[in-house]
């Protein structure tokens, strides 16, 4: 079976210029270093990047080549010189030791067609497994061309509240003891601020990322959970850039 990378590769559209976003929980950061890694064998000039918040690539040692967290640094930076040898770039505007945060749309919509590819953290979970989106994110600026929802596996049949990021946002909460199991993610598949909040269909992937941690029974749940069938729905590990299962292969244009 094909890597995590080279599958999701397959799926995008073919484009000059191609711009990734991930949202959700569960491994977005792995996921966008594995692929950014990927396309960077593949020769491609690579930018990993953010709309809202992520970890400063310094202090917790990422796989990049460069890192600016100044927009003058990454304006005088020519990747062009880096065309057919590859490298991977992160920029985000200086925040803290732990963090760094979202340049401004105007200097992202400047920089998306000076790389071969983008990959975009687009959300936040504070490493929650899954996510129940507020009215402000995500982050999915407007010139997307595919988005990837990040679902960490390993929250499956814990607590249901205490395992998702923003569950106050759903209509109805789960109870104190509800665990999360194909019922509760199913509500998190067709909520309308859930796992598929700003996506578009035929131009979108669900990733269960973190197969490597999980039981048998926990990967189960996910068979049983109902899901639109416009997309694909990977159980992979994001962390070894391997599939455990394709729940399904979805309908691409």
């Amino acid at each position: 079976m094909k890597s995590l990378s080279e599958y999701l590769a397959g799926l995008f559209p073919q484009r000059e210029h191609l711009f990734v976003c991930f949202t959700g929980g569960g491994g977005k950061t792995t996921a966008l270093q594995t692929l950014g890694a990927y396309f960077k064998k593949k020769g491609k000039t690579v930018l990993l990047t953010t709309t809202t918040k992520f970890q400063n690539p310094m202090t917790y040692g990422w796989k990049a080549d460069l890192c600016f967290t100044r927009a003058e640094e990454i304006m005088d930076f020519d990747p062009q010189e880096y065309r057919g040898k590859g490298v991977t770039v992160v920029y985000g505007e200086y925040l803290s030791p732990e963090k760094i945060s979202s340049p401004t749309m105007e200097n992202l919509s400047n920089l998306k067609d000076r790389f071969d590819v983008v990959l975009c953290e687009a959300d936040g979970s504070r490493g929650l497994p899954f996510k129940v989106h507020s009215e402000r994110d995500p982050v999915i600026p407007p010139w997307t061309d595919f988005t990837i929802s990040v679902v960490g596996s390993d929250g499956a049949l814990e607590n249901a509240a205490e395992k998702t990021f923003g569950v106050e946002n759903l209509k109805n909460r789960p109870a104190e003891d509800a665990v999360a199991d194909a019922a509760y993610l199913s509500v998190l598949a067709a909520e309308k601020e859930g796992f598929f909040k700003g996506t578009e269909e035929g131009k979108r992937a669900l990733l269960l990322n973190k197969a490597d941690l999980c039981s048998q029974q926990k990967a189960n749940v996910f068979l049983n959970v109902q899901w639109p069938a416009d997309c694909a729905i990977i159980y992979a590990s994001a962390w070894l850039d391997c599939i455990y299962s394709l729940i399904q292969t979805g309908n691409y244009r």
